[in-house]
């Protein structure tokens, strides 16, 4: 209903729906993005902590030696 409501009787076109600044809406998302792997980081943690941590000490050890 709302949506009906917000839409104009000629409807949308893709330059209207556009966002104006590309790289703020970039950044925006990268930053989304983060935080959401941030979250996903904490709950593999709380689900196994012995698992998680094991994975980054095998990620620390591959970083670690030379190859």
């Amino acid at each position: 209903m709302l949506a009906a409501v917000a839409t104009p009787p000629e409807g949308l076109s893709a330059q209207d729906i556009r966002p104006v600044d590309v790289e703020g809406w970039r950044a925006l998302r990268a930053s989304l993005e983060n935080r959401r792997e941030s979250r996903r980081a904490q709950l593999r943690f709380r689900r196994d902590p012995d698992a998680y941590l094991g994975r980054l000490e095998e990620l620390l050890l591959k970083q670690a030696l030379p190859s």
